[in-house]
């Protein structure tokens, strides 16, 4: 596995370009809550396997948004 960095880099989202209001707002809630990649890996396995909270691509009926919460919270966020 290679190095993990802790570098930030700016990124711009802008909401309206096509991505929704709740993905834009998830792809800066996740990021603010994660202390490293292996956390989110196990944090997303936790939420669907533990938790079962499934968005209706993967068979559920959970929101991006609640999913993202869900991750968020197994994060200590």
């Amino acid at each position: 596995m290679p190095a993990q960095s802790r570098t930030k880099l700016p990124a711009t989202l802008i909401p309206g370009d096509g991505i929704g209001l709740e993905i834009v707002k998830s792809a800066v809630d996740i990021p603010e809550a994660l202390d490293s990649p292996n956390d989110l890996r196990t944090a997303i396995d936790q939420v669907l396997r533990k938790d079962g909270v499934r968005t209706p691509d993967l068979g559920g009926t959970a929101s991006t948004g609640d999913f993202a919460q869900s991750i968020i919270r197994r994060l200590g966020g």
